[in-house]
């Protein structure tokens, strides 16, 4: 695989959307092939050993997915004449990201997609409603601005399915810049997390969940986001 890097600890997702971490690049005993170790980021989290050809042509970085999806809307920021300053990333008091943060994603959201859709799609028959695939005519600003009113049903009702609130949103929490924004898109976006959403924002999080029942796994992920939000306060004023 010549000069490419391959870091433990990044995230990779593939066309349908299924999201694995890379664990090890081995090499097979007697031919020498080159392995990719990895793991899938839901339940049941099988690990599996794939050639590194094939790995590589299955599967694409999650950071560079990400930074694919928002060039597009930078462009049309520079369009437009108006200046945005880099975005500067919260730096956790080791003073480093984990590499599961650095190539976080959309996570969930595509696992989540797989199985939230019948269920979405059954609700959205019984509205009546047609709603867009994918909710393109729902900007990145609307949705975070019905989050953080806590009112996407109002806001976005017939616009964007659930499914999709949810994916999106989830990838909105993982870019904010501070901690007290995560906070208030997190408990926007209550009503549609559910148990893997709620694992992965916590895994990209470095949160470590305990047993319980999805209430009480949420308010303790909110509980440690507070206190990253505090710590990152007081810093600021020292």
């Amino acid at each position: 695989m010549g000069s490419k890097v391959w870091t433990a600890g990044n995230l990779y997702v593939n066309q349908s959307g299924k999201i694995v971490q890379l664990m090890a690049v081995a090499r097979q005993e007697g031919s020498a092939q080159e392995l990719a170790i990895y793991q899938e980021m839901h339940a049941p989290f099988t690990v599996w050993a794939k050639s590194l050809s094939a790995f590589e042509a299955t599967y694409h970085k999650m950071a560079e997915v990400l930074e694919e999806k928002r060039a597009p809307q930078e462009r049309t920021v520079e369009a437009s004449g108006e200046k945005r300053a880099p975005q500067e990333r919260v730096v956790e008091a080791s003073g480093a990201k984990s590499a599961l943060q650095e190539s976080v994603s959309e996570v969930s959201a595509q696992d989540l997609s797989q199985e939230n859709e019948s269920e979405a799609s059954e609700n959205q028959r019984a509205q009546g409603e047609n709603v867009p695939a994918g909710g393109a005519d729902v900007s990145e600003e609307e949705l975070r601005m019905a989050l953080e009113k806590g009112q996407p049903e109002k806001y976005l009702s017939g616009r964007i399915t659930e499914t999709e609130i949810a994916r999106r949103g989830m990838l909105q929490i993982l870019d904010a810049e501070s901690f007290r924004e995560k906070r208030q898109l997190l408990v926007g976006l209550r009503p549609y997390i559910d148990k893997l959403l709620l694992h992965n924002i916590a895994a990209a999080l470095d949160v470590v969940l305990e047993e319980g029942t999805l209430d009480d796994q949420f308010e303790s992920l909110l509980h440690c986001v507070d206190a990253h939000a505090r710590y990152e306060g007081g810093r600021l004023r020292s």
